[in-house]
């Protein structure tokens, strides 16, 4: 064997990235190898069953065998002796990711766990260097859940960074699970909770953990449950740097309010923030005078509703200060089907999205990516859009509401002739997604070939942009053929899951609308394909006349 397949460090990297099966075979190739594809083998662990299945192998006569993943397993039977409880070692030991999963597999696990800590007392000697742990306790009787959190915690140790669980259901033992969380893992680094109950009854509790973990740098919680207390709690953290709430639909949790209490020099280390908030409410956290996030790079607000545009324009004036060092702002502020009948829907003068709204993006100059959902499209001109990008030197993505939710028959102000100003200025974007008119045939000065392309555009999306006629489509294919790579992906249809589905003419326009641009899609990019030989061959044959003079 060449002294190269013999290096630890180069084995290690090449079983990394192998799968579970191709180290399986490494492992039995020789003793030089076994050990490093062992250890890249059960490095990470989805389910807890292949480890459990070990003592299957090792246990005479199991009293059941079944087949799940394609994994065998057993229900506990006879005490787990001395012999077995090394063999088992010699692989747990190597597992630094485990995932206690709820699935159908998990109430054999739950046993054999149940077995090993009556005879072993404390699994973290089964697991010595687990550094990730993922639990899923599903809802059952209160005991048996409890008795399951409880098997789980002795998996915990002081060194494990990273931990996502689920919350004990009954208040009493939540308070012990999330203190044997505080005493047991000092060095947690990255925390997600997930919880069934409404977080004002808990709160207490959640902020008491996480003022206790001085070394978070990662928190997520379910969506909607930014409570005062808890981002008092967050904003004491030293190294905290992303906080995320998701994960839960708005359906099922109302936005609670958000007043927060904030100390001198809150949040001093973050630098993605993910909210779960209305726009008034991020407006206060965000303006607060005691927040100091000076090294904030990422800030996304889903507010899970219709806002004024006053208040989109509000909170981005209240990231101007920090505008040397943030480089994506998301803001959703799109309402999920809205629930008042269509004609309450009308348009007014409240959510009129204007180039002076989104004037405040001026001040971010290093500004890299912009995504904004609302409502309704935006009012806003070709010209006020170059303007903008004008003033963003540094933007690579953009998505303006390609996919409103009112009004998507009316015609935008926006056209695709606006694409070569945007190419102008930016020709090295690498998204775009915008709601745009393209009638070509109702702007005779669009039909002309673009003078500016995009070099490096791999996706551009029109979302519900309109279509008024049908040759239109056909003039649309060959205008972007001339502006796009060849490699640019051509998306449209609805980003998002707001649909207006109780009104049959709007879902038979945005279906043909779809349709239409699912055929530009397939068309283009071969277009422009062909452009770009003919380009090639031209420059050769000039090249070769030039060579024969």
């Amino acid at each position: 064997m060449h002294r190269v397949l013999q290096l630890v460090e180069l084995l290690d990297n090449i079983f990394s990235s192998c799968d579970r099966a191709s180290n399986a075979e490494c492992a039995r190739v020789c003793k030089l190898w076994a050990d490093t594809a062992l250890n890249s083998l059960w490095r990470s662990l989805e389910s807890s069953i292949p480890l459990f299945s070990i003592l299957t192998m090792c246990r005479g006569s199991p009293k059941r065998i079944d087949v799940i993943h394609s994994t065998r397993y057993m229900v506990p039977g006879d005490s787990i002796n001395a012999v077995v409880w090394s063999i088992l070692l010699s692989y747990s030991q190597r597992v630094r990711y485990l995932n206690i999963e709820g699935n159908g597999s998990l109430e054999i696990c739950h046993l054999l766990i149940d077995q090993l800590v009556r005879e072993h007392q404390n699994c973290r000697v089964l697991f010595p260097n687990l550094i990730e742990l993922e639990l899923d306790i599903p809802m059952l009787p209160v005991d048996t859940q409890n008795r399951r959190f409880e098997n789980a915690s002795k998996c915990f140790s002081d060194r494990l960074t990273s931990l996502t669980t689920n919350l004990p259901d009954k208040k009493d033992f939540l308070k012990v699970f999330l203190n044997k969380i505080t005493t047991r893992c000092p060095n947690i680094q990255e925390l997600k909770l997930g919880f069934s109950e409404p977080v004002r009854t808990v709160e207490d509790e959640i902020a008491s953990t996480l003022l206790s973990l001085k070394r978070l740098k990662t928190v997520a919680f379910p969506a909607c449950t930014m409570t005062s207390k808890i981002a008092s709690a967050l904003s004491t953290l030293p190294n905290l740097k992303l906080v995320a709430f998701d994960d839960v639909s708005w359906k099922q949790s109302p936005i609670e309010p958000l007043i927060p209490e904030l100390l001198p020099g809150a949040f001093p280390s973050l630098c993605q923030l993910d909210l779960g908030a209305n726009l008034a409410d991020a407006v206060q956290l965000v303006g607060n005078a005691n927040f100091a996030a000076r090294a904030l790079e990422e800030v996304s607000v889903q507010s899970g509703r219709t806002e004024e545009a006053r208040l989109v324009q509000e909170f981005l004036s209240t990231l101007i200060p920090h505008a040397q060092s943030i480089r994506q702002i998301c803001i959703d502020a799109n309402d999920e089907v809205m629930t008042s009948p269509l004609k309450d829907m009308q348009q007014n003068e409240l959510d009129r999205i204007t180039i002076s709204v989104l004037r405040p993006l001026f001040s971010f100059e290093n500004l890299t990516s912009f995504t904004f959902w609302y409502h309704r499209m935006l009012e806003i001109s070709n010209t006020d859009l170059e303007l903008l990008v004008s003033n963003l030197t540094r933007l690579q993505h953009l998505t303006l509401c390609p996919s409103p939710t009112l009004c998507v028959a009316d015609r935008p102000r926006l056209t695709v002739g606006v694409l070569p100003a945007i190419a102008r200025h930016r020709p090295d974007l690498l998204s775009l997604r915008i709601y745009v008119d393209c009638s070509m045939s109702t702007y005779p000065e669009s039909l002309s070939i673009p003078s500016h392309q995009f070099s490096a555009l791999y996706c551009l999306g029109f979302g519900m942009s309109p279509f008024h006629m049908e040759h239109d489509k056909h003039l649309v294919i060959q205008y972007l053929s001339h502006i796009i790579p060849s490699s640019c992906k051509i998306s449209a249809g609805s980003f998002m899951d707001n649909e207006i589905g109780d009104v049959e003419s709007i879902e038979k326009l945005r279906r043909d609308r779809a349709a239409a641009w699912a055929d530009v899609g397939k068309c283009v990019p071969a277009l422009a394909l062909l452009k770009e030989e003919e380009k090639r061959n031209k420059a050769l044959k000039d090249k070769v006349g030039e060579v024969g003079k």
